[in-house]
């Protein structure tokens, strides 16, 4: 049953899951048929030669038979009503909400503290909210460790008007995500369903009159920096992780997006020109610039500065004539109608009272509250010289993880530094790269890179690979070392980090993004 349960659990990555649940299936085949049943219904349903929608029938069909085998079996109940949901969500067979609601019911009637309350809340969430206020409750008071469960609860008080239980429950999102991070050694951003918790909560702060904490988080959000992320692969249809994913666009566009929203909606006009001057509110996002102009015409109109006025409403009409670069129609579509609306509001427009204060700021419990400082890396140099973090403090940094001279994916990647080596000098930023070889080995990589010539900045040796697992840089189920590369500001925080099992190679994509952020006025 445990590898049943990680197919599962890794049930958005199909070829990963479809191995776990063969797996399950040889060991089943010494077990009873309860367990064999399991593994059965689960190799069926990530068959990765078989469409998703007859995959979602078959374990449909499969968990039925075996909830009718063993009612007593409470897991294959829970997973079955979650299946019957997403084959509503995904308008196939099976997707009356009925005889969901009842199997939930009757499951948390029998069993109050389980789980299973969440998939109740997701199931009422959209059309019946009030039928779920019990789930959300008991996920606010039991549920602690889990943001995206709290972030859905928060959601559903949301949609009752309950707005200072909805903010209780994405703060206690984004505290459980610190947790997260702190312990898993991640990026906020890495966190299931991180970034739609920090709109929703910057939005709500605003909305019960805590603007000053709701800026300070939209702000945060575009200090984080957001370089080319890589996305796993997701199959279409496969959404059976109870996980949401946050809508593809960059972190810092939605937290442009909030601060602008939030100033303007409390008429905050000198922090608005505050932040821009800051430069928080700098982009080549089309969306992002007709925002701004929008707010700044709203500005000069409450300042009486008609001039200014009519000159930005002519910049927003000269702004609704473009179209976002390679964007789709229904991208295309949806920007002209946030314009048309834009402009509308432009053109009517009548100086207006800011809305009254409605709370003091006070501090808000979230991930973005403060990065994690990096640990304090301290190696030997290709001549035995010992290289700290800590004397590199006061200035931004990046630290490199490569798999040593062997690896040729971790040679292009230290390559593909070269050509910028001195723009990131320029920019103030410090490249050192730490190996897995030995203090002698690290020739080996200048060997194989023209003599150093092409790799302009210190290599480090971590042989025993302390740092690489004190970075997160490393798999500590399969025991190997990780690619990595992690960017730290001035007070050694982590700014960004990734890792993986292929080097990150798009060092000019980072060189902008550490550009961008490390200018902020805040950082």
């Amino acid at each position: 049953m445990a590898w049943s349960g990680l197919a599962l659990a890794n049930a958005v990555d199909v070829k990963t899951a479809s191995r776990y649940a063969h797996r399950a299936r040889e060991l089943a085949m010494e077990a009873g048929s309860r367990e064999r049943m399991w593994a059965d219904a689960l190799c069926g349903f990530f068959d990765e030669a078989a469409p998703a929608h007859d995959r979602q029938m078959f374990f449909t069909e499969a968990l039925d038979r075996l909830v009718t085998a063993f009612p007593g079996d409470v897991e294959a109940r829970a997973v079955l009503a979650r299946q019957m949901m997403e084959n509503r969500e995904a308008g196939g067979m099976g997707a009356l909400m009925a005889p969901a609601a009842a199997l939930l019911d009757e499951l948390l009637r029998e069993h109050p503290h389980h789980p299973a309350h969440r998939y109740r809340l997701l199931l009422w969430l959209r059309d019946h909210p009030e039928r779920a206020v019990e789930s959300a409750e008991m996920i606010r008071r039991e549920m602690t460790a889990v943001p995206q469960g709290l972030s859905d609860a928060g959601k559903l008080f949301s949609a009752l008007g309950r707005l200072e239980e909805a903010v209780s429950c994405f703060e206690a999102s984004a505290a459980a995500a610190a947790a997260q991070v702190n312990e898993e050694k991640l990026m906020p951003q890495e966190v299931s369903g991180w970034v739609e918790n920090a709109r929703m909560l910057t939005r709500h702060l605003g909305r019960v009159g805590r603007w000053q904490e709701a800026a300070e988080l939209a702000r945060s959000l575009i200090e984080l920096a957001v370089p080319a992320e890589r996305k796993p692969a997701i199959t279409q249809g496969d959404s059976h992780a109870m996980a949401a994913s946050a809508k593809n666009e960059s972190v810092t566009v939605t937290g442009q997006r909030e601060l602008l929203e939030l100033l303007r909606g409390h008429h905050r006009w000198a922090e608005l020109e505050e932040a821009a001057s800051a430069g928080y509110l700098d982009s080549d996002e089309l969306e992002i610039q007709a925002r701004l102009c929008h707010a700044r015409g709203l500005a000069a109109l409450a300042k009486g500065d008609h001039a200014a006025f009519e000159s930005l409403r002519e910049e927003l009409r000269a702004l609704s004539q473009r179209a976002p670069l390679g964007s789709s129609i229904p991208v295309r579509s949806a920007y002209r109608q946030m314009m048309a609306s834009l402009l509308a509001e432009l053109e009517q427009a009548v100086p207006t009272a800011p809305p009254a204060e409605i709370k003091p700021a006070r501090k808000v419990r979230a991930a973005f509250e403060s990065l994690s400082l990096a640990p304090a890396l301290s190696l030997p140099d290709g001549d035995g010289n010992m290289v700290s973090l800590s004397a590199l403090r006061g200035g931004p940094v990046v630290v490199v993880f490569y798999l040593g001279a062997g690896c040729p994916h971790c040679i292009e990647q230290l390559r593909s530094f070269a050509p910028l080596a001195e723009s990131y000098r320029e920019a103030g930023i410090t490249i050192l790269a730490v190996s897995t070889d030995s203090v002698a080995g690290l020739k080996d990589t200048l060997a194989y890179t023209d003599a150093g010539k092409a790799v302009p900045f210190r290599l480090l040796s971590d042989a025993p690979m302390h740092f690489f697992r004190e970075f997160g840089a490393y798999d500590v189920h399969r025991e190997k070392p990780l690619h990595g590369i992690f960017l730290m500001d001035g007070a050694g925080r982590v700014r960004w980090r990734v890792t993986g099992a292929e080097p990150f190679m798009d060092t000019e994509a980072l060189l902008q993004e550490a550009r961008r952020v490390l200018r902020l006025k805040g950082v």
